[in-house]
């Protein structure tokens, strides 16, 4: 069996929508951007943004050897709520972890099937990797200007899992395209905004953001 064909059986056992690939590269104006913000004091107290900086840029840091990027999409829940939905229910941190383990065990079997010995990490928002740069890399959509992974089909209620690994892209398949980005003039996440956390496009403080202060912080938070 092919390492493609392999991902995409596993990819939808496991419950994922969607899934892409990109070859490992220095990142540029996402990290830029990313960077921006973290000088701005913008990430709040959430000083582990600020760590590992060299680590988001460059992901052969995380995996010495990687080749690709591979990505995955998992939707969540649509329920209305004064907190993240996101945040409600079991850790999405596990149970996407757990399936992207399991997917990286039998790629691991294939590739030792081809010669290669696997070299691979899972991370699912829990580690210096720039997961909605990687993905939109990946053509799984694209970045709007609530800084959100936006995906034509499934539109921004999905979560992130990333593989990193010495697989060859050229193993892998045909890369999808990138997804154009699709905002135009629109900017009503800005305006609904409750918070005016979101202040233009892209940029996010989150001192005044509800998500940041129902799951981040410290402090007690009144909705």
């Amino acid at each position: 069996m092919s390492i493609l064909i392999t991902i995409s059986l596993l990819s939808e056992k496991e419950g994922f929508v969607d899934w892409g690939f990109a070859p490992v590269a220095e990142i540029g104006e996402s990290y830029s951007r990313f960077s921006d913000y973290i000088s701005r004091g913008e990430n709040a107290d959430m000083g582990y943004l600020a760590r590992n900086m060299e680590k988001r840029k460059d992901p052969s840091l995380l995996v010495p050897g990687a080749r690709s990027v591979i990505c995955f999409l998992a939707p969540y829940s649509s329920i209305k709520s004064s907190v993240a939905a996101f945040a409600l229910g079991e850790d999405y941190h596990d149970v996407i972890k757990d399936k992207l383990h399991r997917i990286s065990l039998h790629l691991s079997q294939e590739c030792a099937k081809h010669g290669l010995e696997y070299q691979g990490r899972c991370f699912t928002d829990s580690a210096p990797v720039m997961e909605r740069h990687w993905a939109a890399e990946a053509g799984l959509g694209f970045i709007g200007k609530n800084n959100f992974l936006i995906s034509p089909k499934y539109g921004l209620r999905t979560l992130i899992g990333v593989i990193i690994c010495n697989i060859p892209p050229e193993w892998l398949g045909e890369r999808k395209e990138k997804i154009a980005e699709g905002c135009g003039e629109c900017r009503r996440c800005i305006d609904a905004c409750p918070e005016g956390a979101l202040y233009a496009p892209f940029r996010l403080d989150a001192r005044k953001c509800i998500s940041y202060h129902t799951i981040e912080s410290h402090e007690l938070y009144s909705a």
